[in-house]
C-alpha cells in the first residue's frame, strides 16, 4: 500500500510540474525568479535565465518579451535591451582605446 501510495504522490507532484511548465515562464533575473504566465500553452522557454541577455536573444524570444511585458515585467525586457544596445556601442570605443594604450606602452618602453 505504502508503494501505491507513494507512486500516486509522484504522478501528482509531476503532473503538476508539467502543468506549470506548460501555463508559466520561470524567469530568472538578477534579483529573483518570477513566474510570468503564458499567453499559449507549451514547453517552450518554461526556464529561462535572462540574466546579461544582449538585444539579440530577445528578438529570438518574442513570445517571452510579449508575456513579459502583458504581466508587467516589462522593465526588465526593455533594461535588458537598453544595456545590450549600450554595451554594443561602448564596446568599439572600449577595444580602440585598449589598443591606443598597448601601441603608447609598447612605444615608452622602446
Amino acid at each position: 500500500m505504502r508503494r501505491l501510495l507513494a507512486v500516486v504522490f509522484g504522478a501528482l507532484i509531476g503532473g503538476g510540474l508539467v502543468f506549470t511548465a506548460f501555463e508559466y515562464h520561470l524567469v530568472r533575473t538578477d534579483e529573483t525568479y518570477h513566474l510570468v504566465p503564458k499567453k499559449q500553452a507549451g514547453l517552450t522557454d518554461a526556464y529561462v535565465d535572462i540574466r546579461d541577455w544582449p538585444a539579440s536573444q530577445w528578438n529570438e524570444h518574442t513570445t517571452l518579451a510579449e508575456n513579459m511585458i502583458a504581466a508587467g515585467h516589462g522593465d526588465l525586457v526593455g533594461g535588458s535591451i537598453a544595456s545590450g544596445l549600450l554595451n554594443d556601442i561602448i564596446a568599439p570605443f572600449q577595444q580602440d582605446a585598449s589598443e591606443a594604450t598597448q601601441r603608447w606602452w609598447n612605444s615608452e618602453q622602446e
